[in-house]
């Protein structure tokens, strides 16, 4: 059985130069820095939870935001942020989605309102608290969105509670960004091929041609979700819509993609919602 394992953290991004660019991320995207005082207000206001709290998981408590109604008709999308970060971080992939589909952010173990409420930090236990949280909030099935350790996250979550999680949007997933979680790169994440194949849902895999997560590594994650049909490539084109779906976007380093957010959100939406790419008019 080949086992698809996660690249080691270069040691090279654990510089203190990184890991403070890491925690202003923390407080606020580099895209909603970028705006005019008036403009980040207005972006804040549009998306502000209409539910927020702590949610009780094996005795911890975990915080959360809610975006529209989970209880609604619509698939609610789970968004899980990166290392040193928070859900608030995560603005840039909210806003775009919250018009269509309810959206709920959770603050992993060990990171911004949840804090440290000791135990093990592993991605099979931070899929465990998300799963957790999902639960304590009545939702019964959801999409995920996750970058980095939230990618990894959302492979986890994927491959543990498959009745839970459907489409998984993974971006820059499989690769932390410093070692100072020592803990969580320590403890082994490798799931068989076997098992990736057997996630029910649909996988969409994101990253940049500069991340700290490998070409070769998400192409072969890719591969095993079902991507690179040859009978879709020889065809020339789709008729149905693709089992994985695979976005590299040029000149993008790992902490460079969150400031792609409308770009990846404008690739996602399709993929949520099952859309069949276009034909070119004329074509036929």
């Amino acid at each position: 059985m080949i086992l698809l394992s996660l690249p080691r953290r270069r040691t090279i991004l654990a510089t203190a130069a990184l890991l403070s660019t890491v925690v202003a991320l923390g407080a606020a995207s580099p895209a909603l820095l970028a705006q005019t005082p008036a403009a980040r207000t207005a972006a804040t206001a549009e998306a502000a939870p209409t539910r927020s709290g702590h949610a009780e998981v094996a005795g911890a408590r975990f915080y959360y935001e809610v975006h529209g109604d989970p209880a609604s008709d619509k698939t609610p999308l789970l968004v899980l942020h990166g290392a040193f970060m928070s859900g608030e971080a995560m603005r840039p992939f909210v806003t775009p989605f919250v018009a269509s589909r309810p959206v709920i952010t959770i603050d992993a173990r060990g990171h911004g309102r949840t804090g440290d409420i000791g135990g093990t930090m592993s991605y099979d236990q931070l899929a465990d608290d998300a799963a957790g949280v999902l639960a304590a909030l009545g939702v019964k099935r959801a999409d995920v969105l996750g970058y980095s350790m939230g990618g990894s996250t959302a492979i986890a979550l994927a491959v543990r509670h498959p009745r839970l999680i459907d489409k998984q949007v993974v971006v820059s997933g499989g690769a932390s960004l410093v070692e100072a979680i020592k803990h969580i790169d320590a403890v082994p994440f490798a799931y068989s091929d076997a098992q990736l194949r057997a996630i029910p849902g649909k996988t969409m895999i994101v990253l940049g041609d500069a991340d700290g997560l490998t070409l070769d590594h998400a192409v072969k994650l890719f591969r095993l979700r079902g991507g690179s049909d040859l009978a879709t490539a020889t065809q020339g084109f789709m008729t149905a819509p693709p089992k994985a779906r695979l976005s590299v976007l040029p000149g993008t380093s790992h902490i460079g993609i969150m400031a792609e957010a409308a770009t990846i959100a404008a690739q996602a939406l399709p993929f949520l919602d099952e859309q069949t790419p276009p034909m070119p008019e004329g074509f036929f």
